[in-house]
């Protein structure tokens, strides 16, 4: 959702206007002098996390979208200047097609002399995490279907497998982390490290990750593990898993 930030704040130096003057200074200034523009009115900027350098469009390549509350545009006014008024819009966007699906983007907007706009999605990898996404779904409804006494061991790989995509769908989405590095210990690894320092993982998901992945070898060569898991305990395990695919928002 498009922020409305008073250039007093920009002035100063505070709260948002702390956010553009960073945006400003790691990447507008620096593509401005490379390029010549001496100011620009709309700036959307793109980051990858591959090393690839940024992406910044000014003005008339920096297309977006308003949308308002209660007015039409006519026509007519298709390609003149318009005065609105910042009350009157009900949000502002970038053209997502326009752009690349895994960039981590921010949008500048300078409205008047009184007021910026600033909007930003600081995820990475969004096309590659949506898969991720698909793939736990089918493995979390293929599990429901699953009988618990005749089927367990599927059931708990499925599961695992389950999570696992979770796992990685949120790290493609929050962490310059490397697209091959996919092996199990270094997600645990990095699953330990957003659980200290962030609410991205669930205390629940994580011990049920755990927990699956430690069984989950046993699972795949056919060890009994009726003693491990019963039918509650994986009823809730599914609730958790269910949850946090929910939680992930693209």
């Amino acid at each position: 959702m498009a922020i409305i930030v008073s250039s007093k704040l920009v002035e100063q130096n505070k709260n948002y206007g702390r956010t553009i003057n960073h945006l400003m200074e790691i990447f507008i200034n620096k593509e401005m002098e490379k390029r010549g523009i001496r100011d620009f009115q709309a700036a959307i900027g793109e980051i990858f996390d591959d090393g690839k350098p940024p992406k910044i469009h000014f003005n008339k390549e920096a297309t977006f979208v308003l949308t308002f509350k209660n007015k039409k545009l006519d026509q007519n006014l298709v390609g003149q200047k318009m005065t609105v008024d910042l009350k009157e819009i009900e949000k502002i966007e970038w053209r997502e097609e326009t752009l690349d699906k895994d960039s981590a983007k921010f949008f500048i907007f300078k409205w008047n002399k009184n007021y910026w706009v600033l909007d930003f999605d600081f995820r990475y990898n969004k096309a590659m995490a949506k898969e991720k996404i698909e793939r736990a779904k089918e493995f979390l409804n293929a599990s429901r279907k699953l009988n618990v006494n005749d089927f367990l061991n599927v059931l708990i790989y499925n599961l695992w497998s389950c999570a696992e995509l979770i796992t990685d769908a949120k790290l493609f989405l929050i962490a310059q982390l490397s697209k091959n590095t996919t092996e199990h210990e270094e997600r645990k690894k990095q699953l330990r490290k957003f659980r200290k320092t962030s609410n991205i993982f669930s205390d629940e998901f994580c011990d049920y990750f755990l927990k699956l992945s430690s069984d989950k070898n046993n699972a795949r060569y056919g060890y009994m593990l009726k003693n491990k898991f019963t039918e509650t305990f994986i009823s809730k395990m599914m609730g958790v898993l269910k949850k946090e695919l929910d939680d992930i928002k693209l």
